[in-house]
């Protein structure tokens, strides 16, 4: 995926709170655009990222060594991982 440069969306305050590997979410036009910081030199206030889709929980299946396809349960997960 290509890096994109997104400085001119931040102020230089802005820049400073910022953090490499950070997701951000910008809404525009009804549609939201994701990206994950891959370079950032908060001297210049230069802002690098590249475009990731991320998935809500609903939108999520699983699928477990018997081929049984489930939708994504954190409630559950969190329960099997208690027990283990």
């Amino acid at each position: 995926m290509k890096i994109q440069e997104l400085s001119e969306a931040f102020t230089q305050e802005g820049v400073n709170k910022l953090k490499v590997g950070q997701l951000l979410r910008f809404s525009f036009e009804n549609s939201m655009n994701e990206y994950i910081i891959t370079k950032l030199n908060k001297k210049s206030g230069k802002v690098f990222a590249r475009p990731v889709r991320t998935y809500d929980q609903s939108e999520v299946m699983t699928e477990d060594v018997f081929g049984d396809k489930d939708v994504l349960d954190l409630n559950t997960l969190d329960e099997d991982i208690t027990h283990a």
